[in-house]
């Protein structure tokens, strides 16, 4: 049973290849454990005259995520390999999941590999893979919203808050 898709290009993390005339497994590939990390970009804004301040939402960072899994088989080294020469490149690969927390990430830099050979098993590799998320230039521009520096937000915020206690003691002298 398949509980979800891990995809790097054409390379299928979770997957079983079989050899049709023996049906025996020619390679597995599993994924044990996956490790996402997110983080949003808050920024505090302190509002003169007040005991609180205001976060402005400034987007999120990219997504970090950590892999390890087996490839298991004949074909295993072949895998392996493929996935060291896309670690290697540095460029960007196509990412598909179908795993919720991951399903909007379309492409990812392999940063970090290791591999491990599994002594008692001769055709058995561990990976550890560190994955993050590739956002291009032209998308962190777009997403990046300008907002005043806190030292104007605040001097803005004061000269408000001054403005409606003119207002609220003209009133309430009439």
């Amino acid at each position: 049973m398949v509980i979800g898709t891990i995809r790097l290009d054409e390379l299928d993390l979770i997957s079983r290849k079989a050899d049709t005339s023996l049906l025996l497994p020619t390679e597995i590939r599993t994924v044990r454990t996956l490790r996402v990390f997110k983080k949003r970009r808050l920024t505090p804004y302190d509002v003169a005259a007040s005991n609180h301040n205001i976060l402005a939402d400034q987007g999120r960072r990219a997504t970090h995520i950590i892999i390890e899994g087996d490839f298991v088989g004949k074909d295993a080294k072949d895998s392996i390999m493929s996935l060291r020469s896309k670690c290697k490149s540095g460029n960007p690969v196509n990412f598909s999941s179908d795993i919720v927390s991951l399903n909007l990430i379309s492409q990812v830099i392999l940063k970090e590999i290791l591999v491990e050979n599994v002594s008692y098993l001769p055709l058995c590799f561990s990976y550890l893979i560190h994955v993050v998320e590739y956002l291009s230039p032209q998308q962190s521009a777009a997403d990046s919203i300008e907002l005043p520096s806190p030292k104007d937000f605040a001097a803005n915020e004061f000269e408000q808050q001054v403005k409606r206690e003119e207002e609220f003691l003209l009133k309430r002298g009439q």
